[in-house]
């Protein structure tokens, strides 16, 4: 394969335009030294720039995008709501109720036997609507347990790095985000080790990867309260709170501090919510996570089978595929290597390699074999 230019007109086009936004993406496409080729388009498993190149997708939007770039069965939603004019949100009871269902369908832990359902308007709404309602419920010390804790960002929410300091703080709460085995293994141990403290447990699933691991290990961990991202949705921004019926009985005496609590709520527009239930109807009959497990086991089998394992560039963690850091020890170099190759890698190697269910076995094997050429050679 012919060497590709990912920014003959992308970043001409970023760099002269006046505009606030365009600056801005060019700023974004080349700090840390990495320029980001500018994409005009996307399909299934595939990129496109401005310059007519296509790129394999293996970021996926951090793994979230299951299907692959646009969904037909949501696009179609999205495109018959706005031909009747754009729908304010409610909190719409069947549709919360239909898309428990099939969310239950794919999870058993999801149905609506187990959780109240109720949506926002994006991951980050729905991630700050838990902490209000945790503090709603008086409780007040928490702790973030995760890979990748970002200090700044958490802190300002009063969440201290649980995994460093856990066995020297007195939690009311703990969120756990688990991106491994290992890590999930840790949390599991957390859980159980404190069930006598009524430590509320709360899982930030708005990521893609942490549900998929869990799924791929059948190693739930106990939750009363999770957190839905954007995966539930095509990409599309969204989110959802999932809470208990005991921890909501618990705490609330009546409904009068629950309705106090759901005015406060910012409910996505109606046709988010139908969406969101047409893509995991759609997800379902797919195979669904099965579906997407068998592929990426087949994704490396191959790489493996071509390669006669000597390369080592990915592993596998928990079902999921990762770059070997061991192997790449530049990994702007290597990104950028990649691009000029036609693949778009993960930003960085902590993140998952993510094939979507966008892609057929067949552009797999050929991708695979290309891929291997191009990383040994």
């Amino acid at each position: 394969m012919k060497e590709i230019n990912p920014y003959k007109i992308g970043s001409r086009i970023l760099n002269k335009n006046n505009r606030i936004l365009y600056k801005y993406l060019y700023y974004k496409s080349v700090q840390n030294n990495r320029e980001i080729p500018v994409i005009k388009r996307v399909k299934g498993p595939y990129l496109y720039d401005f310059d007519q190149n296509r790129y394999v997708d293996f970021y996926m939007s951090g793994g979230n995008l299951i299907m692959g770039h646009v969904v037909s069965q949501f696009t179609k939603i999205v495109k018959s709501w706005f031909n009747r004019g754009y729908s304010s949100g409610y909190p719409y009871l069947q549709s919360n109720q239909m898309l428990a269902d099939r969310l239950g369908k794919m999870f058993d832990i999801y149905g609506r036997e187990y959780y109240y359902l109720f949506f926002l308007n994006s991951p980050e709404d729905a991630f700050l609507s838990a902490l209000y309602l945790l503090k709603v419920f008086g409780l007040r010390a928490g702790g973030y347990f995760t890979g990748q804790y970002s200090g700044k960002y958490y802190e300002i929410f009063g969440l201290k790095n649980a995994k460093i300091n856990y066995s020297d703080e007195d939690y009311d709460f703990l969120i756990f985000k688990p991106e491994t085995e290992e890590l999930l293994h840790q949390a599991d141990l957390l859980i159980n080790k404190d069930k006598d403290k009524n430590l509320v447990t709360v899982m930030d699933e708005r990521d893609f990867p942490s549900v998929y691991l869990q799924h791929n290990l059948n190693r739930w961990l106990d939750a009363d309260i999770r957190i839905l991202g954007n995966w539930i949705s095509s990409g599309y921004d969204f989110g959802a709170v999932l809470v208990s019926k005991n921890i909501l009985n618990s705490f609330f005496n009546g409904y009068s501090g629950l309705l106090y609590y759901l005015n406060n709520f910012r409910f996505p527009p109606l046709y988010k919510i139908k969406g969101a239930i047409a893509f995991l109807s759609t997800l379902v009959k797919k195979g669904g996570i099965k579906k997407l497990g068998e592929l990426q086991r087949f994704f490396i089998e191959e790489i493996n089978r071509i390669d006669n394992n000597k390369g080592s560039y990915f592993i596998m963690d928990g079902g999921l595929i990762f770059l070997n850091k061991d192997k790449i020890k530049d990994y702007d170099g290597f990104w950028y290597r990649m691009i000029k190759n036609g693949y778009y890698f993960p930003y960085n190697c902590e993140l998952p390699v993510f094939v979507s269910l966008g892609c057929e076995k067949e552009m797999l094997k050929k991708t695979a074999k290309d891929l291997c050429r191009v990383l040994v050679g």
